[in-house]
């Protein structure tokens, strides 16, 4: 699958081949819309998603139009929001700007099909997030082995605050595990394209 990132959409002067993903750091809105009506996502849908902010995962499916809202962590461990419009014409996606190789790098080598872009980039996402967290609670449990017996206060406070942070990303997962679940709107969109996909 063809990927534009922000400055080349600018460059494009004609419509580049279906199904395209392009991949905006910087949330420009004529781009935001030039790139939706590309991608033949709901442009509505868009730019209501692009100018809520969100505090949990969420999934909005309007026939063959799907976004998504989704979080991964960044190597400092804070969540950061990805927005996904999935349409017959590709992918938008509307992320930070380290996640834009990550996604890349996802799409890139699949075939020219919205839907597998979309599955492909959700799991890149979380692919880094369990990287991060598997490191942060490698990170906790040395803390908590490393020393046996009375700790300083700046060692109970480090503890503490990692400790607080997995607890809160946690809270994130599992929110964001129920709208992927097998039974919600999102699984259910995606099984019925793949299934008119195939026949």
């Amino acid at each position: 699958m063809d990927v534009i990132v922000d400055d080349a959409l600018a460059a494009q002067r004609n419509r580049p081949p279906e199904p395209v993903c392009v991949i905006l750091t910087a949330a420009v809105r004529q781009r935001v819309v030039e790139a939706a009506d590309w991608v033949h996502a709901d442009g509505a849908v868009v730019e209501q998603v692009q100018q809520t902010q969100h505090r949990r995962p969420c999934a909005h499916v309007e026939g063959t139009q799907i976004s998504v809202v989704a979080f991964a962590v960044d190597q400092l461990s804070e969540p950061a929001e990805v927005q996904l419009h999935s349409g017959a014409g590709g992918l938008l996606v509307l992320c930070p700007a380290w996640m834009r190789d990550l996604i890349t790098d996802a799409v890139r080598s699949l075939d020219a099909e919205s839907e597998p872009a979309l599955v492909a980039a959700l799991l890149a996402l979380a692919q880094q997030s369990a990287h991060v967290v598997e490191r942060l609670a490698e990170v906790a449990q040395s803390l908590d082995e490393t020393r046996a017996g009375l700790r300083s206060g700046t060692e109970r406070r480090d503890i503490s605050e990692l400790r607080s942070r997995l607890f809160s990303l946690q809270h994130f997962w599992i929110v964001q595990q129920r709208v992927l679940a097998p039974d919600e709107v999102l699984a259910e969109a995606l099984s019925s394209a793949l299934l008119v996909e195939t026949r």
